[in-house]
């Protein structure tokens, strides 16, 4: 099926409402123990354990497993996962939750529905993969992937294998400062034709890369993995357990941790979910650096300095702060939407994981699936490449390729690490 039939079929499919069978509830609308959804965390460290304590607790999740490479931090996680679910064992048993160094363990165990990556950026795609040919649904940190090739690739296994897939771009759940109503308004037509987004990222929309040089004696094997760590990355000696990210082999900077919400509220705004831009434009005198659309929308992604994250969009008749600070955010209009204007997809009760959750058992497609992930984190990739190269560059976002620029093209992936060659 075509990427932009999909989204239309999947959104389409998301507008009606969920009903959750009785016979999957036990007692006072609690599921039962053998109906509980069976979870595994893998790579729980930093944004990974608030993950964990926000789906432990859950009535309808039964976690099962943790995996990480540092000993400390798997038997830190599985402790903390038993005194979450303590309270919810009498008369209710839940089984022991197990700690694994290697991930493989977990995706072999048949009881493991879905599982949580909050793996280092380098290794979600990879685990992505792994996951959706085992049979697991997930729930992936963002952002999505590193490279437009290993993005494609994971959309490819999520659909080849049926999987549900949620993206950690939760703002389009829970309607914080009214995004979503601001989007819709938008999308509506309040503001006229759109011609354009801006969106700020932090100090700099591109990523602050610093060189990479080992500063600490090799970790003891059995206590921090650290082979298993770099995984599908080039060998380096140790250096760090954290702040990966500011390095090209493992993260995207700050163009991937606040890039991907703020590029996907321009994207959701827009109405560009099944689409990408076809021209990325470097800075040029006043002008920022831009990602334009083929029917010449523009989103701006201009250099400035102590700005905080921020998306606004640009009408012919006025226009609307989507994303930002309380301090810049605009005041919210509360005029009410015809019956022509558009309605974006509404989680249950504004619920992210849940909504992850409650896919899983209807098998309909979530609010951040992975088209949604893929479209929106392409522009944070296209941002990386174009920083890389400083120049111009067409785009064809039906293919993932730049026509006819074998140089840029050479930047659609990186190699990766034997035995992780999943794609």
């Amino acid at each position: 099926m075509k990427r932009r039939r999909f989204l239309q079929t999947a959104l389409a499919g998301a507008t009606s409402p969920w009903v959750v069978p009785a016979s999957a509830l036990g007692k006072a609308g609690r599921p039962a123990a053998s109906e509980r959804i069976g979870l595994a965390f893998i790579g729980p460290g930093g944004r990974g354990v608030q993950l964990v304590r926000e789906f432990a607790g859950r009535p309808d999740v039964e976690p099962l497993a943790v995996s990480d490479v540092r000993r400390a931090v798997r038997e830190k996680v599985r402790a903390l996962i038993e005194e979450i679910t303590a309270g919810n064992k009498p008369g209710s048993p839940y089984r022991v939750c197990r700690a694994y160094r290697d991930f493989r363990e977990v995706l072999a165990r048949p009881d493991i529905d879905g599982v949580v990556l909050s793996a280092p950026e380098h290794w979600r795609p990879i685990m992505c993969i792994m996951a959706a040919k085992a049979g697991k649904d997930v729930f992936s940190e963002k952002p999505f992937a590193l490279t437009i090739r290993e993005a494609q690739a994971m959309v490819a296994a999520i659909r080849r294998y049926g999987r549900i897939f949620q993206h950690g771009t939760q703002r389009r759940s829970t309607n914080e400062g009214n995004l979503r109503d601001y989007c819709e308004m938008v999308r509506s037509g309040r503001i006229g034709k759109v011609t354009h987004a801006v969106v700020t990222v932090g100090p700099s929309p591109v990523p602050d890369f610093p060189d990479y040089t080992a500063r600490h004696a090799p970790p003891d094997p059995d206590e921090f993995d650290w082979d298993l760590w770099l995984g599908p990355a080039a060998w380096r000696p140790y250096r760090f357990v954290g702040h990966w990210q500011g390095f090209r082999d493992f993260g995207l900077g700050s163009i991937g941790n606040w890039g991907s919400h703020v590029l996907d509220m321009a994207q959701w705004a827009l109405g560009k979910d099944a689409e990408g831009p076809v021209e990325i434009l470097p800075p040029e005198g006043e002008l920022p650096l831009r990602l334009r659309y083929a029917d010449g929308v523009e989103i701006h992604c201009p250099r400035t300095p102590g700005d905080s994250a921020d998306t606004a969009v640009f009408g012919t008749q006025g226009q609307k702060r989507i994303f930002g600070g309380p301090k810049i955010r605009e005041k919210f209009d509360p005029t009410p939407l015809g019956p022509g204007d558009v309605r974006l997809y509404r989680p249950r009760n504004n619920d992210h994981n849940g909504n992850w959750l409650e896919c899983m058992r209807t098998r309909r497609p979530t609010i951040c699936n992975e088209e949604v992930a893929y479209r929106s984190g392409s522009l944070c990739l296209l941002i990386a490449i174009m920083d890389q190269l400083q120049r111009p560059l067409r785009y064809d976002p039906m293919k993932g390729e730049f026509p006819g620029d074998a140089e840029a093209n050479r930047l659609l992936d990186t190699p990766k690490r034997a035995p992780w060659q999943v794609y």
